[in-house]
């Protein structure tokens, strides 16, 4: 993706989803705003809730994958490979009809050589540059505060329209147990101060700063630790300076 970025935009992204309890009304949100997103599924949600899937595509969303059912990107044998990458990849194209170009690894950990191959497929690891915590937090203006004091040109924002648990023999668990309503009430909110900013809130395949990386030359790394990150688009500060903690 060349050209240059909108001068004043960001990216919202959820991840874990579908859930039919959240996204329905989480696509209602956005769509009175006008604000299309990215959503990072996992595959097993897809295949219990194709419907879902179908209607983020149809409203404009970018979808990209989250695994089969949130488990580490690391050390993984081909057969889990095709399990968590492919075959994730391979339903949410076929329920869209549309490439997959995006991939967020579950805690945005994956190894070296996940993130090889995912490059040589072209397809692109998005990691974050803000986040709401909304995984824990369950206080709206809370997560909306952690949102916007890092909300600028340029930000990718990690957002949840469902909570999994890879505490599950599934990797899903219980979705009700952690309601997301608190995330909801909190994109209400950012997306009123993002119009008071004159923000636009667009999805990945617009921000056209993100550019599939090049495994060979990455043009926007500079010293040797970081051209080994270099498909980790977003990457938080915490994680790139190798102190990072299971954020997703």
């Amino acid at each position: 993706m060349g050209g240059q970025l909108p001068a004043r935009a960001a990216a919202l992204t959820f991840d874990d989803g579908p859930d039919p309890a959240v996204t329905p009304r989480l696509l209602d949100v956005l769509s009175s705003s006008s604000v299309r997103a990215t959503f990072f599924m996992c595959g097993l949600a897809a295949k219990n809730h194709p419907s879902l899937v179908r209607a983020v595509a149809a409203d404009g969303h970018t979808i990209g994958g989250h695994s089969w059912d949130h488990r580490p990107m690391i050390r993984l044998s081909p057969a889990e490979w095709n399990r968590q990458v492919n075959d994730t990849h391979a339903l949410l194209e076929e329920l869209t009809g549309s490439a997959v170009r995006w991939f967020r690894p579950p805690w945005g950990e994956s190894d070296w050589s996940t993130r090889r191959r995912l490059r040589q497929e072209h397809i692109a690891t998005v990691h974050w540059s803000v986040h709401g915590r909304d995984w824990t937090e369950r206080n709206p203006s809370v997560i909306a505060e952690l949102v916007l004091r890092g909300l600028n040109p340029g930000a990718i924002v990690l957002l949840h329209d469902a909570i999994a648990s890879f505490d599950s023999p599934t990797g899903i668990g219980n979705r009700r147990q952690l309601s997301q309503e608190p995330t909801l009430q909190a994109v209400d909110r950012i997306l009123h101060v993002s119009r008071q900013r004159n923000l636009d809130l667009i999805p990945l395949d617009e921000l056209s700063v993100v550019r599939l990386p090049s495994l060979d030359q990455p043009r926007w790394r500079r010293t040797r630790s970081a051209q080994r990150r270099s498909s980790d688009i977003g990457l938080p500060e915490q994680l790139r300076q190798g102190q990072s903690r299971r954020l997703n």
